[in-house]
């Protein structure tokens, strides 16, 4: 072989390496733009000393825009705030009432149309509900009380589609699926109706256009009976609910929640269950009538006592958290945001003793949503631990960028101005939780919605999304 044709063979030798350099370089850029994995750091503890929390929910309780957390004391019979400061840095507690007998659920809205969300508690020990409205100075005073036996989860929406914004409850006293109808205005009062009666120990209650068809349904957990139903809402003025049974086949389940898991927007279903050890998201067919099929998550959960849904790296599908009492976990599984999407497990923390639950909100208003859990420290009590998202990408995030939201905040109407033509508007609200869509149109009419903060994607016609943060007043 001459030295000329060995020369050539160098070179392209060299044109070869050259180019598997280059591929390895763009998998790597394209790693970190769609496949980074956040880092979740554990922050200093929310407790006093010798507290036992039982109960978690975070919400902008001062209306400054910093989402603070809400919580009960088991022992101490006190519902308790803890107000963030922005960055994630919690003062002392504000005991909000000391009167709560074993407090057993929490929840936060606004009932009666002011802008300041207003509490909801449920006490264990008492067998009632209490709502507190907010006066918006940083005090909440007592406004009702409905006898329940034995309540276990709290939930507010607009149920009958008024403009008011009712309750739920599932009691596991008396078996009661049941919703609080508001007469709306400045001080509102409630009727309870019961939606189902019929089955064991519900333990866990929420709300969702489960069917599309603009009204809001109903599901539950009754976990004696391994059974989880949604209740279709006929959309009447007095709606009357229609059961159908998604699953009797989870093993105790004690969570369910709502999500379009596989972006054809359509309202999946989340199911854990503690006895079987199961994570499974149940597909929406899209039907009048939906059907839902099951996709298993994870099937080693150990004793999962609670889970949430939100979207945790920014690639705008929705992830799944969880907190199992048998191994001290918390983990998220990953959407990787295919059409039948695939679910990876990442490990948050494998020493959170005896965790018994989990949310997700951003704490530090740094965009990305942070883990917040009860877990038992190291004297044997319930307390609360926080997880900060330090999720940031290498290298410029890509997607829709070029667009406005406006006005912020708003009353009712939000307009999109996109240089590019607009698929779809979707508001989530700030956990990263879907609340409702709308195809093929520059504006949403979100006048119903809650007083809070949310986000609002925006999907152009290539499939390129967005996401702002907009407040409704």
């Amino acid at each position: 072989m001459g030295l000329l044709s060995s020369l050539v063979i160098l070179i392209i030798n060299l044109n070869v390496m050259k180019n598997k350099l280059l591929l390895l370089i763009i998998s790597i850029i394209n790693l970190n733009v769609y496949g980074q994995v956040p880092n979740f750091i554990r922050q200093s503890q929310l407790a006093e000393a010798g507290e036992f929390y039982y109960v978690l929910y975070a919400a902008d309780l001062n209306d400054n825009d910093n989402i603070d957390i809400l919580t009960g004391a088991w022992i101490q019979d006190e519902i308790i705030w803890y107000k963030n400061d922005g960055s994630g840095t919690f003062g002392s507690k504000i005991i909000i009432d000391a009167s709560i007998d074993a407090p057993s659920a929490v929840f936060a809205a606004d009932l009666n149309d002011d802008s300041f969300l207003d509490i909801i508690v449920g006490s264990q020990g008492s067998n009632n509900i209490k709502w507190f409205k907010n006066n918006g100075s940083g005090f909440f005073t007592h406004q009702a009380t409905f006898g329940v036996n034995d309540p276990r989860s709290l939930y507010a929406a607009d149920i009958d589609d008024d403009g008011d914004v009712d309750m739920l409850s599932a009691s596991s006293g008396d078996n009661k699926i049941s919703w609080y109808e508001s007469s709306g205005g400045s001080n509102p009062t409630f009727t309870k109706i019961d939606i189902s009666t019929t089955w064991k120990y519900p333990n866990w209650v929420h709300a969702a256009d489960v069917d599309g068809d603009g009204d809001m349904d109903v599901l539950a957990v009754f976990s004696n009976d391994d059974t989880v139903a949604w209740y279709e809402n006929d959309g009447a003025t007095d709606p009357s609910f229609t059961e159908i049974v998604i699953t009797s086949s989870q093993d105790y389940p004690v969570r369910v929640f709502a999500g379009d898991f596989n972006s054809d927007t359509d309202l999946d279903v989340l199911i854990a269950s503690s006895k079987d050890n199961t994570l499974a998201w149940y597909e929406n067919d899209g039907a009048i009538n939906p059907s839902f099929s099951k996709n298993v998550i994870s099937s080693s959960v150990n004793n999962v006592c609670s889970a949430y849904v939100a979207d945790l790296d920014k690639n705008n599908h929705l992830d799944v958290l969880s907190a199992s009492f048998g191994d001290g976990k918390i983990a998220w599984y990953k959407n990787d945001g295919a059409t039948d999407p695939i679910f990876t497990e990442y490990v948050i923390s494998d020493s959170a003793t005896g965790a018994v639950s989990v949310i997700a909100a951003d704490l530090d208003n740094d965009t990305y949503i942070d883990v917040i859990t009860i877990e038992i420290d190291e004297e044997g009590f319930y307390k609360i631990y926080w997880y900060k998202n330090d999720f940031t990408l290498s290298v410029q995030e890509t997607g829709l960028s070029d667009f406005k939201v406006y006005p912020i905040p708003t009353k009712g109407i939000l307009n999109i101005e996109s240089k590019t033509a607009i698929s779809k508007i979707e508001v989530l609200d700030y956990l990263g939780q879907w609340v409702m869509s709308k195809n093929n149109s520059k504006q949403i009419d979100i006048s119903n919605l809650s007083t809070g903060i949310y986000f609002c994607k925006v999907t152009d016609a290539q499939g390129n999304s967005g996401i702002r943060k907009i407040v409704k007043q």
